[in-house]
């Protein structure tokens, strides 16, 4: 059976050409206006990413360049748009009002679209304009809608005003590290979109040294998570063992703050030197000659401690380029289920966390009603000495409807 579109290529033609469109309002190809099917030949020839709806019931058409946008919803020309769109048809739907009535719109803002499917919807973000099409009687009876993604304009608008506020506020004198900390979480936490959950913790050896043989990190700030959240206990320790820098893949060796050589100070194992001297002492921890400690529950959630040692896993992933990115590596909850804090010290590098849902239950949906299922923990290293020497950390869950790509990467690296 001949159409008015055998010669055009393309997928979207394809199903045009082999939809069965007497089920439809618009009946088969023979009832169609000469205005219809001209501005479904000019719709699939164009080259930008275009739809139009046509009719009373909205009937969806669209060329090869939209379906990118639809993911999973594909195909689905000869929907209803209401259908099509059922979770954005609220937003949208004066506008077509608006439109058929004879008037005119431009819908300029980026509206944010949910791709993908159940388990992996991506936050996009799309602007379009809107025109009234015409049929042969001259009345408007459709409407066409260029679109343009602007996801990336967005999410990177929403990070540089992130990263602004911290500039801005942060050079203001404040009484302790922990009051900076308190305001950096302040400014965070109006950011659910890219840092779910923040929680920043300061080494103790400042003040106490190494306690039972283990560092301590307490916490800070943090925002995103409830008090008293398993997440986020009070303390977390770390034997310096697990601390000391292992030899990095060469992928990720030139962007890493330690070399494979470097050692922390400050941090010596308590049966060297007593608690109260050991926040002075100056001599480095040398590697371990016999393995790490034996591996078992010693942490206690009532008293708001986690132990943070953990396995070295080198699989990299992500990472921003160029000499001022930085590259992560990845793997679980150590199987303590705390965080695995010796490791981003011993890599010198962020680390992204996986499956953090399945230690850490109850996590907070944040703006898209959804847990987040990774986290990075992103060491603070200070070489000012001379000498590595462990600062804290910053445990961050990541946006769940985002990739953790270098760009991503590079905006933590700047927080």
């Amino acid at each position: 059976m001949r159409t008015p579109f055998d010669n055009i290529p393309g997928e979207a033609a394809n199903i045009i050409r082999s939809y069965d469109w007497s089920s439809s309002s618009l009946g088969p190809f023979d009832r169609w206006p000469a205005s219809l099917i001209n501005n479904v030949r000019v719709l699939l020839h164009s080259p930008n990413i275009c739809n139009f709806f046509w009719g009373p019931d909205y009937i969806v058409f669209y060329n090869d360049s939209y379906i990118p946008i639809l993911g999973n919803k594909h195909p689905a020309i000869g929907m209803k748009y209401p259908e099509l769109w059922r979770e954005i048809w609220d937003q949208l739907k004066p506008e077509f009002d608006l439109i058929y009535s004879g008037g005119t719109a431009s819908h300029d803002r980026a509206l944010l679209l949910l791709k993908g499917g159940k388990k992996d919807l991506e936050e996009r973000y799309f602007c379009w304009n809107s025109s009234p099409l015409y049929d042969d009687d001259g009345h408007v009876n459709g409407m066409y809608t260029p679109v343009t993604d602007v996801t990336s304009a967005v999410i990177g608008e929403r990070q540089w005003g992130t990263l602004r506020a911290l500039s801005s506020q942060l050079p203001n004198t404040y009484n302790s590290m922990a009051e900076t900390f308190i305001a950096t979480t302040d400014i965070i936490k109006q950011n659910p979109y890219d840092m779910s959950f923040t929680l920043i913790y300061l080494s103790d050896t400042f003040s106490s040294g190494v306690t039972e043989g283990r560092m301590r990190f307490s916490l800070q700030a943090s925002c995103g998570l409830p008090d008293g959240h398993s997440a986020a206990p009070l303390h977390v320790m770390v034997d310096p063992r697990d601390m000391v820098a292992q030899s990095l893949s060469p992928s990720s060796s030139s962007s890493s703050l330690l070399s494979p050589s470097s050692s922390f100070r400050n941090i010596a194992p308590s049966n060297e030197t007593s608690s109260t001297s050991s926040s002075s002492t100056k001599s480095p921890l040398k590697r371990p000659t016999t393995p790490p400690h034996p591996s078992g529950p010693t942490n206690s959630s009532s008293s708001g401690e986690h132990d943070g040692d953990g396995t070295h896993h080198d699989d990299d992933v992500g990472g921003g380029g160029g000499d001022g990115g930085f590259s992560c590596h990845t793997q679980p909850i150590d199987d303590r289920g705390s965080w695995p804090v010796g490791s981003a010290f011993a890599k010198g590098a962020p680390i992204i966390i996986e499956d953090i849902q399945k230690t850490f239950r109850n996590l907070p949906g944040g703006p898209f009603n959804c847990a987040p299922e990774q986290a990075v923990i992103v060491p603070m290293i200070s070489l000012a000495s001379g000498e590595a020497e462990a600062i804290g950390f910053m445990v961050v869950g990541l946006n769940p409807r985002r990739t953790f790509d270098a760009f991503y990467s590079d905006f933590l690296k700047m927080v």
